[in-house]
């Protein structure tokens, strides 16, 4: 269930710079440019992010040569077009470009398909650009695309505008002046496109971040690594162990090593607390996830929720 909150996108856009930059490889360039005037829209700001921050990863594998992203924000008139299915009134314009090589013709017309990838296989699960698409929608947008093989792709969100004023508690919150120590976090997610979303939200908080698929290789890295400071695990991953089981034998190995756990799901969320973890709720933002990690390494054991305000 999406939580809509004003956010003035003329403003949010150049604070995600960083953390795109960090999704991003040295030989891809960022460039985001917004108006002076306010560009308004009532939206999920966490799938927001996480819309833009798919957006990034696939124009960064589309570049394997490097290039640059683009990103402008522009506030729109729609008048009923098919080419933006048939919508009207005032929208904001995300336009998210690349110098990649492009999309076959044959293929264009199916990248917003739910597990649709052009990826080789275990590089990617397809539900980036359908992400992307259904989070537009369920907004009262849509998304559109075109491509030329040899040039790149633009890809163009339309959000309706709003005239509403971000409030305060709407507002995205940052985390804490005096963090904690962070260090180095292990995050275990079987997903490449929501790993890739968690660790640009733990180096925007100051941490070194190492991945791991699934539980046997997360046993693996911290095996031979000692200076893995927390581990943040899905609990809901396919075969073998899931993330309480994991978390459980994390605390027998290596006690001194904290385990957040996160989830979309209230039921697995209650179990595991149950159980003596702190369960940070998807999706979530960076704010949140900051308290979640305080909570985590102090050793409380409560909910966490997804999105702050």
């Amino acid at each position: 269930m999406l939580t809509p909150a004003v956010i003035d996108l003329s403003k949010r856009l150049p604070e995600l710079k960083d953390m795109l930059t960090r999704s991003l490889r040295d030989d891809i360039t960022a460039e985001i440019a917004v108006p002076d005037e306010s560009c308004a829209v009532k939206v999920d700001p966490s799938e927001f992010e996480l819309a833009i921050l798919n957006l990034a990863v696939n124009a960064r594998d589309a570049m394997a040569r490097g290039g640059t992203l683009s990103i402008t924000v522009e506030p729109v008139v729609l008048e009923g077009k098919p080419a933006e299915e048939g919508l009207s009134g005032e929208f904001v314009a995300i336009r998210i470009s690349d110098t990649g090589g492009g999309i076959a013709p044959d293929i264009l017309p199916h990248v917003f398909e739910p597990y649709f990838t052009t990826k080789e296989v275990g590089k990617g699960t397809g539900l980036g650009l359908s992400q992307v698409y259904g989070f537009a929608k369920q907004s009262g947008g849509t998304a559109t695309i075109v491509s030329t093989v040899g040039r790149g792709t633009l890809i163009t969100l339309y959000l309706p505008r709003t005239q509403e004023l971000p409030r305060a508690s709407a507002a995205r919150m940052e985390p804490e002046a005096a963090p904690l120590r962070a260090g180095t976090v292990l995050v275990v997610e079987d997903s490449p496109e929501v790993a890739e979303v968690a660790a640009a939200y733990f180096q925007q908080l100051g941490y070194m971040v190492k991945q791991a698929r699934g539980a046997s290789e997360a046993l693996e890295v911290l095996g031979k690594d000692a200076n893995i400071d927390l581990v943040f695990s899905d609990i809901l991953m396919p075969g073998g162990m899931n993330g309480v089981e994991l978390g459980d034998v994390i605390r027998r190995r290596y006690p001194a090593v904290p385990v957040l756990l996160a989830t979309g799901y209230s039921e697995s969320a209650r179990d595991a607390v149950q159980q003596g973890f702190v369960v940070l709720q998807k999706p979530f933002d960076v704010a949140a996830l900051d308290q979640a990690l305080r909570e985590a390494r102090k050793g409380k054991v409560e909910p966490a929720p997804g999105l702050a305000g």
